[in-house]
């Protein structure tokens, strides 16, 4: 599927932190599958534990965006769709784009997360997930609650 063109009207900043959450969470989702636990689970099947993060810098096409790669106390992890990013940062996009305009469902965002590998993904996070963006993109901006923050100011 073609990227879409960005909408001139979405704020890039809009934009940036979607597409910076949606992928910081499937590298969550995809470390806790590679070591078969979620942060702070207890479970006998448990590969190994987190150890921290490192940082990476993606030059994404809305910007630079930092994401935080988990270290691992044994073995190591890596994102497998980072190496891809060229190639799925127009899906990534989309998504994040979507979600800005509220029209993100789950089911786009479960195939998104097949199409990138991601197969072990509950419908929990993917749920969890989506209120997480909804959340992000209903909250008021700076712009929007500086004008009654200057009446207060001024009465």
């Amino acid at each position: 599927m073609p990227a879409k063109i960005l909408r001139l009207d979405q704020d890039e900043s809009k934009l940036r932190e979607n597409l910076r959450l949606i992928t910081q969470t499937m590298i969550e989702w995809e470390v806790s599958a590679a070591i078969a636990a979620a942060p702070y689970e207890r479970r006998a099947e448990r590969r190994t534990q987190r150890n921290g993060y490192r940082q990476r810098l993606w030059r994404a096409r809305v910007g630079e965006i930092i994401l935080h790669i988990p270290k691992l106390r044994k073995g190591a992890y890596y994102p497998a769709f980072l190496d891809t990013l060229p190639r799925a940062e127009p899906l990534l996009l989309d998504l994040a784009g979507d979600a800005a305009e509220g029209r993100l469902t789950a089911g786009r965002l479960r195939d998104a997360s097949e199409r990138l590998g991601l197969l072990a993904v509950h419908p929990s996070q993917i749920a969890d997930l989506l209120a997480l963006l909804h959340d992000l993109n209903t909250r008021p901006t700076f712009q929007s609650i500086a004008p009654v923050q200057s009446l207060l100011m001024a009465a």
